[in-house]
């Protein structure tokens, strides 16, 4: 039995073409079921994902709580199974998607995350320019495509393709639910990092599948430079609350961050300063990515550092 969990809000449309794909999969061999979790939607998601309980083995679940943490964690409530798939409301799944994740589980005794392929399906191809600029994969959650079978950092497992086996669960692993939830744009990424190596931290082990495909769906307002440079702040903080939280806790402070991260952003505004002289677009994006990127860092660090504080 394999349990395929996702989360969604306000993209019905999306959803709808996601789930179309999922009544195209090959079905696992013991089973399976689909578990979609309304982050709080108030369009007609709830319509679109009940139209394909003729089609798939579908369950729909209804989280008020914001933030994708919270809903993920709801939903990891009603796996069955030994292996939870969790993916993304914007993919387009290859046929033998999950039978690929499953052979791979099944072969694998030993490692309990699997990631796999994931491919970029454009509304509209980004300019050479901004693929100068800024990493297609980091951005848009793309694997590398020269990646073959093997052993790989569960940080290099990316949200729309990835699954546990639920041994992972089983042990009181879950999301992290501050992760996300302050309702803004602005909000910290890596929920999903954030869980694998926090899995990966308790001796769980990560794997790669080559032939377990799915297509992300990366609309064009996503490849614009204001969206890019956005996101890069939101990485910003998502690295602090990842990798940095403990790690800098005892390094000397400037307004609750780190000293060295202002040093860096004297730097960043520098190179931000040079680019516009050189009249660069790759260039100009790239600078700018890094200084919101580091006030993204900066911004988490002075959360952290409030919190404490106030604790």
């Amino acid at each position: 039995m394999l349990t395929l969990l996702l989360s969604t809000y306000n993209r019905s449309d999306v959803l709808a073409k996601t789930l179309d794909s999922f009544t195209e999969l090959a079905p696992p061999e013991d089973g399976w079921k689909v578990v979609i979790v309304d982050n709080r939607s108030d369009d007609n998601t709830r319509e679109v994902a009940l139209s394909f309980q003729d089609r798939l083995p579908l369950s729909y679940i209804y989280e008020a709580k914001p933030g994708k943490s919270a809903a993920l964690n709801r939903g990891l409530a009603e796996r069955e199974g030994n292996l939870v798939v969790i993916t993304d409301d914007d993919v387009i799944a290859r046929k033998d998607w999950l039978t690929s994740l499953e052979a791979a589980a099944n072969s694998n005794p030993s490692y309990h995350l699997f990631g796999g392929r994931i491919m970029p399906r454009w509304e509209a191809k980004p300019c050479d320019w901004l693929a100068e600029a800024v990493s297609m994969q980091g951005n848009f959650a793309l694997t590398d495509p020269d990646w073959s079978d093997g052993p790989i950092m569960a940080s290099c497992i990316f949200g729309p393709n990835m699954a546990c086996k639920s041994d992972v669960f089983d042990k009181g692993l879950r999301f992290d639910e501050l992760i996300a939830t302050d309702g803004t744009t602005t909000f910290p990424m890596g929920d999903e990092t954030d869980f694998l190596v926090r899995a990966e931290r308790e001796g769980f082990k990560a794997w790669f599948v080559h032939d377990a495909v799915v297509e992300h769906m990366i609309p064009a307002s996503n490849i614009k430079p204001n969206w890019l440079i956005l996101r890069a702040f939101r990485q910003g903080r998502g690295k602090v609350v990842v990798f940095q939280k403990t790690a800098l806790a005892h390094l000397p402070k400037l307004f609750g961050s780190p000293r060295f991260l202002w040093r860096a952003l004297l730097g960043d505004s520098l190179r931000v300063f040079l680019a516009y002289l050189q009249l660069s677009r790759p260039k100009i994006l790239k600078a700018r990515c890094t200084l919101n990127y580091r006030w993204g860092q900066i911004y988490q660090h002075r959360i952290f550092s409030r919190r404490n504080h106030d604790g």
